[in-house]
């Protein structure tokens, strides 16, 4: 039957003829390796090593992931929703910065997610990677003209809010990578259903980024901005 190998082969060389596999199988190919440590040829399943190499690229996009900073302007209920789902796909980042002028908005928030930090100076959660934007229609001008320094060209900015177009956000900001997303309640347990719109000149490695992370709080789909507010009264956000 085919061997174990302990630890990383020297060399492979594909075998594709008899029953290289070691099961039985003269269709199934197998692989020899060589220089395994003890000079004998050891047998693997080419089924296995391919299981391998998924499981090694899910580690390293994970780590991509992993190494993205988050910020929330405004620590109320969406950006609770959003963490909520985070935390229930054990997605780990960076860091994450919540400001909120409220501060018990902000020892709540603590308590439910104690890896994030809490701040009153949304400076500092403007200064992360992927700023998320949520707060009411009535303040998020007031809000981009108090970070718009912190924001770099590379910033991703996501609203959350509704009304306040692609249009009035880059009018505010240097960053090219604007989006607006709706998201509903049920994104909390992972089953959101959450139209987003990006700017024309979003970053098209950015938003496919993006895209995977915020598939994570449910069905995330790409729609045309003018669109946003329907798909939120049809999914009862």
């Amino acid at each position: 039957g085919p061997g174990i190998v302990a630890g990383w082969p020297v060399a492979f060389t594909a075998q594709y003829a008899g029953d290289p596999g070691g099961d039985g199988n003269a269709e199934n190919p197998g692989l020899c390796c060589s220089g395994c440590g003890d000079g004998n040829i050891v047998r693997i399943n080419i089924r296995w090593l391919v299981l391998i190499s998924y499981r090694i690229l899910q580690s390293s996009n994970s780590k991509n992931m992993n190494s993205k900073t988050l910020g929330f302007i405004g620590g109320g209920r969406v950006t609770r929703i959003i963490l909520q789902s985070f935390v229930n796909k054990q997605l780990d980042f960076s860091s994450i910065v919540v400001c909120d002028t409220n501060p018990e908005t902000l020892k709540d928030l603590k308590q439910q997610f104690p890896k994030i930090q809490i701040t009153d100076s949304c400076l500092l959660a403007a200064d992360e990677d992927i700023v998320f934007i949520a707060v009411h229609p009535p303040v998020i001008m007031q809000n981009l003209e108090l970070i718009k320094e912190s924001l770099s060209e590379k910033s991703v900015v996501i609203s959350l809010a509704p009304k306040i177009n692609i249009s009035l956000l880059s009018g505010k900001l240097e960053t090219r990578n604007i989006a607006r997303m709706i998201p509903n309640a049920t994104s909390y347990i992972n089953q959101g259903f959450n139209p987003i719109s990006f700017s024309a000149e979003f970053s098209t490695s950015e938003k496919q980024y993006l895209l995977n992370l915020l598939n994570s709080t449910g069905n995330t789909m790409e729609v045309e901005e003018n669109k946003l507010e329907a798909y939120a009264i049809i999914s009862a956000m």
